[in-house]
């Protein structure tokens, strides 16, 4: 497969790596380069469009003023295309306050040696890591399978992966900047679910199979981390 034809894969699916994508993308650093684009434009959209909605009680009130004008399926049709519009519109004026929550599941999503990981890390290990960049643990006596380093959206965070009862769970935590995540984001993508719980001075995930309840994860969270809210 020559250069050409790996870019037009890339560009139909920058995500999907298979060996013979792997090998074109370590020996062309344009290929590379491609990807890291694509990924990152990917991640943009997604978090423009991932959870915002238009302003409470706005839809209703366009689609009753179409119906008090013009009773017909045609007016019904250009009221939701008034209240997809505003919905865009919201979207954008809103900023992207999800762009980092979207970018710690996919760090999840990319990650698969990490998950496929299967140490044991003791709880004072796990404690003194995250006390570097200044974050208290708690042993709550899970299996403790990985914890090291990572690096998402720019910033150096931890990255831990633990057994529980209802299979693998991760927990990333990283330094926030300040306004880019003003409530709890519960996002999905692929297999995977994530709750994302901005703090003062991080944001932690807490990523599970896609058959996980935000609730359950956030549970999770609580146990291991004093949570502001």
């Amino acid at each position: 497969m020559n250069e050409m034809e790996m870019r037009r894969r890339l560009l139909a699916d920058p995500r999907y790596l298979d060996a013979a994508t792997e090998t074109a993308l370590r020996a062309s650093p344009s290929l590379t380069a491609l990807r890291a684009s694509l990924l990152a434009t990917d991640n943009a959209i997604a978090g423009v469009l991932g959870e915002a909605l238009p302003p409470k009680g706005l839809a209703d009130r366009i689609i009753l003023r179409a119906r008090h004008r013009r009773s017909t399926r045609w007016g019904l049709a250009m009221a939701a295309s008034v209240v997809l519009a505003a919905a865009v519109t919201w979207i954008a004026v809103s900023g992207r306050p999800e762009a980092i929550a979207v970018a710690m599941i996919d760090h999840v999503i990319e990650s698969p040696e990490e998950l496929a990981d299967n140490g044991h890390v003791s709880g004072d290990e796990a404690r003194a890591s995250l006390q570097r960049i200044g974050v208290s643990f708690r042993d709550a006596g899970y299996q403790i399978r990985h914890i090291g380093e990572c690096v998402v959206a720019g910033r150096v965070g931890r990255h831990l992966i633990i057994n529980t009862p209802e299979g693998l769970a991760t927990l990333l935590v990283l330094p926030m900047k300040a306004g880019e995540l003003a409530q709890r984001r519960v996002v999905s993508k692929g297999n995977f679910m994530a709750v994302v719980m901005p703090q003062s001075t991080v944001v932690i995930a807490a990523v599970g199979p896609g058959s996980a309840t935000p609730q359950r994860l956030e549970s999770l969270a609580r146990q291991m981390f004093t949570l502001e809210s």
